[in-house]
């Protein structure tokens, strides 16, 4: 009986050594066949192919899986195929991230030179709506490369911050005399204020081929951020000197602040305040505010009723 129960001991002991030494591929190996090969392919192809041949060893895997999984032994050339067919599809979708990266990162246009006379200054040009939507209109082909460039000034002359910036702008079209320059009063031609989303002025926007290409949204309102504002997005290099002359002083685009009543916004603030007084009059607040004055004013007279007796 001893002997037995030694005997039973030593098998199992024999057992466990032997399940011990058997290579562990259950980890490599658990999931599905298809999915392994498909990681293994992608993880490939950042190595080149004298890197990956050394790195999976295709006999010893086909031998592995033929052994424990009893797989087909053409393992391997299913391996071989989703490694090419990745290999393949890498390059086509990095030349698409890059022309699409190119497209996105355009951010100028292309102005056609404006044909000026010999004697002919350029200046700014004071239009009301109906001028600049037809300097505006629509052109045929929306989609060339080059075209007209115009930059519009939005102004009123009763802000101080137009009459500040006036000098500045009307010097532009000295520096960049192949862009057309337009500056429009939006308080005497009010339907402008949705077109071209106006929620400010002064207010600087640049045209191509008709079409609102971009906004300038400096704090500063001086000449050599307008100079900036249009090299960055027309390439153009300025002409001259970057100076504001007397002459720039004086016009088109007025530097005098014009102070006269606004009646609009007296109408605003009379609306304003009405609905301010109707709210207030409805209010809580105000109905305990009249009760104590009212309870203050009969005190008061009692107490002189009192004294006059």
């Amino acid at each position: 009986m001893k002997f037995l129960k030694v005997a039973c001991f030593f098998l199992l002991i024999t057992l466990i050594s032997t399940e011990e030494e058997e290579p562990d591929v259950t980890v490599e190996f658990s999931s599905h066949i298809t999915d392994t090969l498909s990681e293994r392919a992608i993880n490939a192809t950042i190595a080149t192919p004298e890197e990956v041949e050394p790195q999976v060893p295709y006999d010893k895997v086909r031998d592995e899986l033929s052994a424990v999984y009893g797989i087909d032994a053409n393992t391997s050339e299913t391996f071989e195929r989703l490694l090419n067919e990745t290999i393949a599809e890498k390059p086509v979708e990095t030349n698409t991230t890059t022309n699409t990266t190119e497209g996105k990162g355009k951010t100028k246009v292309e102005c056609t030179p404006r044909v000026l006379a010999e004697d002919e200054v350029p200046t700014v040009t004071i239009a009301n709506s109906s001028v600049l939507l037809k300097v505006l209109s629509p052109v045929t082909n929306k989609n060339a490369t080059t075209g007209d460039c115009v930059v519009v000034l939005f102004y009123s002359n009763q802000c101080v911050f137009s009459a500040r910036m006036a000098p500045h702008f009307n010097a532009l079209p000295r520096v960049f005399p192949d862009i057309a320059f337009y500056a429009v009063d939006v308080v005497e031609t009010g339907n402008l204020y949705v077109r071209y989303g106006l929620v400010y002025v002064p207010n600087v926007m640049l045209f191509h081929n008709s079409k609102p290409f971009a906004r300038y949204n400096e704090t500063a309102l001086n000449l050599d951020q307008f100079v900036t504002f249009v090299n960055k997005y027309t390439g153009l290099e300025y002409n001259g000197t970057l100076n504001v002359t007397s002459a720039d002083m004086t016009g088109p685009v007025p530097s005098v602040l014009v102070k006269k009543v606004d009646y609009v916004l007296v109408l605003a603030w009379i609306f304003a305040l009405s609905c301010f007084c109707f709210g207030f009059a409805k209010s809580s607040v105000c109905k305990r505010t009249i009760e104590f004055l009212r309870n203050t004013w009969y005190e008061a007279n009692a107490d002189q009723h009192e004294h006059e007796e």
